[in-house]
């Protein structure tokens, strides 16, 4: 885990992707169970394209480009929601006990508020804001999709910050070892 002065690229690349992980799982659960429930599987990409100027309105069968597109921006979302939560963490590594941010309870337990805190801005705010309707249809199922967004999240960025790193380095004035053998 990165303090907050010594972040690197690789971890806000890892928050990104961490982010990105979590977007994605969200995504896959939220079709699962808008389908399960009879509304079809395509109804949660169908909504963020509503949201999306100059795409056809939400209605079944209209095209795949637009679904894919929304899927994808929804990803990207994900991964700047991924990108503020790293920086959260750094901040708690910076200010905090540094072990703290590395342990897999306090991975779980803030990415669950993570996924709280992105519902209430993002569901409550945003999205009623923009006009989407898919927290009007089952608002249970975005909350509980937004939890798994938050607890992916939080325990894909602590798995990447936890990884071994290799470090290569040449010292520039050495010259390159070079062992004969003799057969």
């Amino acid at each position: 885990m990165a303090r907050l002065e010594k972040a690197t690229v690789t971890y806000w690349r890892d928050a990104a992707i961490a982010g990105a992980i979590g977007g994605l799982v969200m995504l896959v659960y939220t079709t699962l169970a808008e389908g399960w429930i009879g509304l079809g599987v395509w109804t949660p990409v169908d909504v963020l394209a509503a949201l999306i100027p100059g795409l056809p309105a939400a209605i079944p069968g209209y095209g795949a480009i637009a679904s894919v597109l929304s899927a994808f921006l929804h990803v990207m979302t994900a991964a700047a929601w991924g990108l503020g939560y790293g920086a959260f963490l750094a901040l708690l590594s910076t200010y905090g006990p540094p072990r703290m941010a590395r342990s897999w309870t306090v991975a779980t337990l803030m990415g669950l508020g993570w996924g709280v805190a992105v519902y209430a801005i993002m569901g409550l705010v945003a999205g009623p804001a923009l006009g989407a309707r898919a927290f009007l249809i089952n608002p249970t199922t975005y909350f509980v999709a937004h939890l798994i967004c938050g607890l992916v999240t939080g325990l894909a960025l602590t798995s990447l910050s936890r990884r071994p790193r290799v470090v290569v380095t040449f010292a520039p004035d050495e010259a390159p070892v070079r062992t004969t053998t003799r057969r």
